[in-house]
């Protein structure tokens, strides 16, 4: 109706609504891509200050946040027997390959993350996963 009474085309308004839903959505995937960023190592700090922050305000935050303590949780368990290992032998390897391991696999969750693709955690299904079921 308001269309009519201007004279103006209804789509001018769609599309305005429908890039506002993809700027949010985007936003959103930014969000969650910096949650998955702040798993890089085994402080949980960070990952709760910023759930904490966006809890209310992004989608799909609390799945995220648990995916993103998992694999925290893994890292650091992975951490501590590479220094139990490096305590008794006396090789740091073990140590450095579960960091590096954690690392990569938290930069690769985020990129997959802000490009709007399923996260990669053997301990939390993925929304995509889970909306097969």
């Amino acid at each position: 109706m308001i269309a009519k009474a201007l004279d103006v085309d209804f789509s001018l308004f769609v599309e305005e609504t429908n890039d506002e839903k993809k700027d949010q959505e985007v936003n959103h995937n930014t969000w969650l891509g910096f949650l998955h960023l702040s798993g890089l190592l085994p402080l949980f700090f960070p990952s709760l200050i910023l759930w904490r922050q966006r809890k209310n305000k992004t989608k799909d935050m609390i799945h995220h946040f648990h995916a993103v303590l998992s694999m925290q949780v893994c890292i650091l368990g992975i951490s501590l027997g590479g220094l139990w290992v490096y305590w008794k032998v006396n090789q740091l390897t073990p140590f450095m390959i579960g960091l590096l391991i954690g690392a990569l696999v938290s930069i690769f969750n985020a990129i997959n993350v802000m490009n709007g693709k399923p996260f990669i955690n053997p301990f939390v299904k993925s929304e995509e996963k889970s909306l097969k079921r």
